[in-house]
């Protein structure tokens, strides 16, 4: 059960799993983001030492969210999605530590850089160290009297060097259930900055041509084909479906993508693919690396650990238990 500290209005809201056993602490925390942000599935490598605390207040028609704690994942899937009744986009920046998240491409984001997500779009969270992050929850009807088209920047994100995207790092960063409980300003102001800085962020985000749709998928479908090489370049799917290596990466940056993570998802999902059939059993870890176009080992532990949230023999170990 949360509990309330009431400082100023408004009140704040606190949950942490030092408040039952460890056995109850994921349950807890599943528990507690579902209601503070909206319904998502939990785990860890290290349940035992597992431990997290989050606080929320209301910023007018905003929801300010500080989640602390030990590493995790956090999954949003169509059994979770079906569980929502209520449709909200969500701004998120972490004050410390790299954290990865898969929602329209997979993002390995540095502290200070920002995203933009919406509910109603799956996504994987991966934090592999301590975490602490901000998240603001925006309400629909608010983010687009701001954004003429937010599904645009979903999935984005928004580079804490560059242009506005430093701004509105420095502001969200700075953000606390505590600090907006004796804010110096009105909720008011604080909620039109952070509309404002959205938008500015927005700005410069052209809506993707069809032909670079279409280029993008036909890369991927490419890489799909090819991943398995471990020197494959962005020239040769270049070369491959005869166009500019230039073109190439315009297709992908108009949907916030690059060559190399599309690569780097593409070898993920084969080793996947490879690790849980039963079909490939007989290969060690390493081998199954190579077959997915890893050269490196270690590459190919931190590459499934950052995207699935498990390493190649924990995905082993958990297939063989079903």
């Amino acid at each position: 059960m949360a509990t309330d500290k009431h400082e100023k209005h408004p009140v704040i809201q606190v949950w942490s799993t030092n408040e039952v056993p460890r056995p109850q602490r994921f349950d807890y925390w599943a528990n507690a983001l579902s209601l503070a942000l909206t319904p998502m599935r939990v785990d860890s490598t290290n349940e035992r030492d597992f431990s997290a605390q989050l606080t929320a207040t209301s910023l007018g028609p905003i929801s300010v969210t500080r989640c602390k704690g030990t590493s995790h994942n956090s999954h949003r899937a169509r059994r979770e999605l079906s569980y929502s009744q209520e449709h909200s986009y969500h701004l998120l920046v972490s004050v410390q530590n790299d954290w990865g998240l898969v929602h329209r491409g997979h993002h390995l984001l540095s502290p200070g850089d920002v995203v933009f997500t919406d509910s109603q779009v799956a996504h994987d969270v991966v934090i592999e160290s301590r975490f602490d992050i901000v998240n603001l929850k925006l309400p629909v009807d608010w983010v687009n009297a701001w954004l003429p088209d937010p599904s645009l920047l979903v999935g984005r994100p928004i580079s804490r060097g560059e242009g506005w995207g430093q701004t509105l790092s420095s502001v969200l960063s700075c953000l606390s259930p505590e600090f907006v409980a004796s804010a110096p300003v009105p909720h008011s102001v604080l909620a039109d900055q952070i509309g404002a800085l959205l938008a500015m962020n927005a700005g410069g985000v052209n809506p993707p041509k069809a032909a670079d749709r279409a280029l993008r998928d036909a890369v991927h479908d490419c890489i799909v084909q090819r991943c398995s090489e471990p020197m494959l370049t962005a020239s040769d799917i270049a070369a491959c479906l005869s166009v500019s290596e230039s073109d190439l990466h315009a297709a992908l940056s108009a949907f916030a993508e690059t060559f190399a993570t599309s690569l780097l998802a593409a070898r993920v999902d084969l080793a996947t693919q490879l690790l849980t059939s039963p079909v490939w059993a007989q290969l060690t870890e390493t081998e199954i690396g190579r077959q997915a176009g890893f050269v490196d080992m270690a590459h190919f532990e931190r590459a499934c650990l950052r995207c699935n949230g498990r390493t190649p023999a924990q995905m082993r170990t958990s297939q063989s238990r079903q």
